[in-house]
């Protein structure tokens, strides 16, 4: 079944049927997430932080060793982790909003999403701390969706790959074709 759904997304991005593709994709972490943790309160963000988080942020982690800007420091602490991404599920599938919270300690007013084809850009950069005339910060993810996806599906497959014989002991959906 995980197979199936690996190949939906890519079919749905080759389609460029993207937001359909994302949706199918946030639903990865919360199956792998039960399979590998169980049931825990954080599975979700728990798989998406050791399957996927490792591989989007070495690029700046590395940006904030090399940069004694605390602007810049304090821009690359508030991260797409498996927190973050679980409020993406959450606001995106369940309540057709944009507006993530509870990120960190920094209320996310919104997220974008864009797209640029088969790009080589960062999975998600902060883009604009806004600061209302409360002297509230206000924060803005602009995740590119295309590299959110393909990251996600990277990581369900190493995740496979290395849980082979966990992954097929699990009683998942079977979708009969009557055509055949």
């Amino acid at each position: 079944m995980l197979e199936m759904i690996l190949e939906d997304i890519e079919n749905a991005v080759q389609n460029k049927s993207y937001l359909s593709a994302l949706a199918l994709t946030l639903s990865l972490p919360e199956i792998c997430g039960k399979i590998s943790v169980g049931h825990s309160e954080y599975f979700y963000s728990e798989w998406f932080d050791k399957w996927v988080y490792p591989y989007c942020y070495n690029e700046q982690e590395e940006m904030k060793k090399n940069n004694p800007d605390p602007r810049i420091i304090e821009v690359l602490e508030v991260k797409f982790d498996g927190i973050a991404c679980y409020n993406l599920r959450n606001a995106l599938l369940h309540e057709g909003t944009t507006k993530l919270r509870n990120i960190k300690g920094h209320e996310i007013e919104y997220f974008e999403l864009y797209h640029n084809g088969d790009s080589e850009f960062q999975l998600c950069e902060m883009t604009g701390l806004i600061t209302d005339n409360d002297g509230i910060k206000k924060w803005c993810f602009r995740i590119n969706i295309i590299c959110l996806i393909k990251n996600i599906v990277e990581g369900c497959r190493k995740f496979i790959k290395n849980n082979e014989e966990v992954v097929a002991k699990c009683n998942f959906v079977k979708l009969i074709d009557w055509d055949k």
